[in-house]
């Protein structure tokens, strides 16, 4: 497990629950070093970028017009560096073994998705 895992986030006025779900990513049991976040700010109007900019200065935040998530979704994706992708809205948490659980299937499968309940 030495693959980079970019973590999108679409972000639309999310103050209210951007610092726990990122927390949750940082959280992973995957290494650290090897998990990419990108949070893509889709216009918001609250003070969600500037949390996330003052927080957590190690997520790339990009900050967009607004477009709606699917737009946000793919300018992460355009961003992303990662051999997998996991997509998180910014209203989501991530189990703390989740990036790990799914990079192992996904490497012991040779699987191109992984996804669970």
């Amino acid at each position: 497990m030495n693959q980079l895992v970019s973590v999108i986030i679409p972000m639309f006025n999310a103050e209210r629950w951007i610092v726990e779900t990122l927390a949750s990513v940082e959280a992973q049991t995957y290494p650290r070093e090897l998990i990419e976040i990108i949070v893509v700010d889709d216009g918001s109007t609250d003070a969600s970028a500037e949390i996330v900019a003052q927080q957590f200065p190690r997520v790339n935040l990009l900050r967009t017009a607004n477009g709606g998530a699917s737009c946000a979704r793919n300018a992460g994706t355009a961003l992303a560096r990662g051999v997998f992708l996991q997509y998180l809205d910014a209203d989501d948490l991530l189990v703390r073994d989740k990036l790990t659980r799914q990079v192992q299937a996904l490497e012991n499968t040779g699987a191109e998705v992984a996804y669970g309940d």
